[in-house]
């Protein structure tokens, strides 16, 4: 029995010894034939490189504005004089309705007063005419004047008539005068600009004041002529305010211009704000941002020439294929491509790369297909 036990331990010892040698051979061919990839620690290259993404056709454009007012009036006088009084300061906020300036008024209220003083003589004189005439019909109708006298009373009380409505209306501008002593504000709005001090003379029409009304916020800007036609009545901007840097504010064009300055190709357009921050003041500094679609775009990829090579073959890139994940080591591969344009922003890609495709930019006269490589960080390609 014990002979027998020995045994069957032989065999079980034998038995794995057998499978031992057997999976130690099969690992040994296994290697022989089928080589792993050898990772040596060796220094591997390292490329910079892109990750293609379709490129857009949307461009930004920038252009500086300013906002401005809704309603802006320059006031002046409708007589001559010295100014007396500006109770108001560049940047106060009026009333429609309230005293902003005046004239001295005293040469107008003597003028004022001696065209009263006509008129009452006037009227006096009037009175007396109308008595001498009413007499001299009584004297005719008794025959005791002549027709002569008659029309001569009646006469001079014409001109008494006369007289007396020319002096009514001196006196009524007179007075009107008196009241153009006073400017007062049309609307609800700040004073942006004063032109004259007290004591300073000025004529009918020179301005005295500039008045601005916020209105309906909104911001002007001047567009070169290459982008004139581009923009439309209603097309969405963004405005950014200088004193709110970080801020983007919604704009939409209200209104375009057809014609420039005299002496440039500069064409104006006006902003209308969405909703305007709190601080908005007018002639406030601002950017606006316009969004142009480019027509001129055929590709969706556009990388720089300096990464395109040229050989009897045609046109190509390296690219880049894993080639060991776990050490990080890329292997270099050539892909011939089909080029378009050159554009300001680089050459087009017509065909043989796709999004994601990373695209080796640097050390391409040194590097071969098949070379194994190392990463720096990536670039995007610019939108």
């Amino acid at each position: 029995m014990k002979i027998k036990s020995l045994i069957n331990k032989t065999n079980l010892f034998l038995f794995l010894l057998i499978s031992l040698i057997c999976l130690i051979t099969s690992s040994f061919l296994h290697n022989l034939f089928h080589p792993s990839p050898k990772i040596e620690s060796k220094f591997y290259r390292s490329v910079n490189y892109i990750e293609l993404r379709e490129f857009s056709n949307i461009e930004y454009k920038r252009f500086a504005g300013v906002t401005e007012a809704g309603d802006e009036v320059v006031l002046s006088f409708k007589i001559s004089g010295k100014i007396d009084k500006i109770p108001v300061n560049i940047g106060d906020f009026v009333r429609k309705g309230e005293l902003v300036v005046t004239l001295d008024p005293q040469t107008y209220m003597i003028e004022l007063q001696e065209r009263k003083f006509a008129l009452l003589k006037a009227e006096a004189n009037k009175k007396n005419k109308s008595i001498i005439y009413e007499r001299a019909k009584r004297l005719y109708i008794q025959r005791h004047i002549a027709k002569q006298e008659l029309d001569n009373a009646r006469y001079q009380t014409e001109i008494a008539e006369a007289e007396l409505k020319f002096q009514q209306e001196t006196v009524n501008l007179a007075t009107l005068s008196l009241t153009y002593t006073k400017l007062y504000s049309p609307m609800d709005a700040t004073v942006s600009e004063l032109y004259k001090n007290p004591n300073e003379n000025v004529k009918v029409g020179t301005p005295v004041m500039l008045l601005s009304s916020i209105g309906e916020p909104s911001v002007k800007v001047s567009i070169p002529e290459i982008y004139i036609f581009r923009i439309n009545k209603g097309d969405k901007v963004k405005v950014r305010f200088d004193i709110l840097p970080a801020i983007l504010f919604d704009g939409i064009v209200e209104e375009v211009g057809y014609t420039s300055g005299s002496a440039s190709t500069i064409f104006p357009v006006k902003i209308k704000l969405i909703d305007p921050p709190s601080e908005y003041r007018v002639g406030l500094s601002v950017e606006v941002i316009f969004r142009f679609l480019r027509e001129d775009i055929i590709s969706p990829y556009v990388i720089s020439s300096n990464y395109v090579l040229k050989d009897e073959s045609g046109n190509y890139v390296y690219v880049l294929k894993i080639y060991d994940e776990k050490h990080s080591l890329w292997i270099v591969e050539r892909k011939n491509v089909q080029i378009g344009r050159l554009l300001a922003e680089g050459l087009e890609i017509i065909q043989g790369l796709n999004a994601g495709d990373k695209v080796i930019t640097t050390g391409l006269n040194i590097i071969n297909p098949g070379d194994i490589v190392k990463l720096e960080e990536p670039k995007n390609v610019p939108d």
